[in-house]
């Protein structure tokens, strides 16, 4: 279904680049890609390289828009990552 629906961004409607914009489309990345004629840009290794050139950059987001917290919360992030390394775990 989703090939059928790029041939036909393609072909009915002249698109010139397929953008899977949910991650959870990734695994038809390459299924696309061989059978298309145009270029399948996937979301998730997209977003990763733009975080990554800001971050190569220096650019953060703005102190302006979103502040400091007013109450650190280290143990709270800490427990919520201990507790996603438990449940990947089993």
């Amino acid at each position: 279904m989703l090939l059928d629906a790029a041939i036909a961004c393609v072909e009915e409607d002249g698109a010139n680049v397929i953008y899977l914009c949910s991650t959870t489309m990734h695994q038809a990345n390459a299924y696309l890609v061989e059978n298309l004629n145009v270029p399948v840009i996937n979301s998730g290794p997209l977003s990763y390289k733009i975080v990554n050139a800001m971050l190569d950059l220096g650019l953060a987001h703005s102190r302006a828009a979103y502040p400091r917290p007013l109450v650190p919360k280290q143990k709270l992030i800490h427990a919520m990552l201990n507790a996603a390394r438990k449940s990947s775990d089993t």
